[in-house]
């Protein structure tokens, strides 16, 4: 087993297929240039690994699955695909990533971004994304010190 992967089970051990989450964003990570463990804090901020979670929004969209993907409910079968939707949220962070530092970091431009509140650049993360981060890239080095 990985170290990622034995550290992104010791935050959730009741996880669905972690194997598959962790091999799903590492490839995502890979191909949009996000740090695997951003992608692995947003699905755990978002939903603690479960990939089932459905949300009817007020707009009429949906907030769908691992990385809760804010996309058309007719998408809905689409983005409960783990590949799918890891990669549509790897896509957003990126995204939001290029427009959070390319707007001479003026933070109020970069709120206006999606998914603005997981800019891994910004030393003002707060809440739960910023407590799920440090415990993923802590039981990392827990778990290279075991190895």
């Amino acid at each position: 087993m990985s170290v990622l992967l034995l550290a992104f089970l010791s935050l959730d051990p009741q996880c669905q297929r972690p194997d598959l989450v962790v091999h799903e964003a590492q490839r995502a990570a890979v191909r949009h240039g996000v740090p695997v463990t951003v992608i692995l804090a947003a699905v755990m901020t978002e939903t603690k690994c479960r990939n089932r979670v459905f949300r009817r929004e007020w707009d009429g969209r949906c907030d769908i699955g691992l990385a809760q993907v804010h996309a058309s409910c007719a998408e809905k079968r689409f983005y409960l695909d783990y590949r799918n939707n890891l990669t549509r949220a790897a896509e957003i962070l990126s995204w939001s990533s290029m427009a959070c530092s390319t707007r001479l970091r003026r933070t109020w431009q970069c709120k206006q971004t999606e998914w603005a509140r997981y800019n891994w650049h910004s030393r003002s993360w707060r809440g739960s994304f910023r407590r799920w981060l440090r415990r993923l890239e802590d039981a990392i080095r827990e778990k290279e010190g075991e190895v």
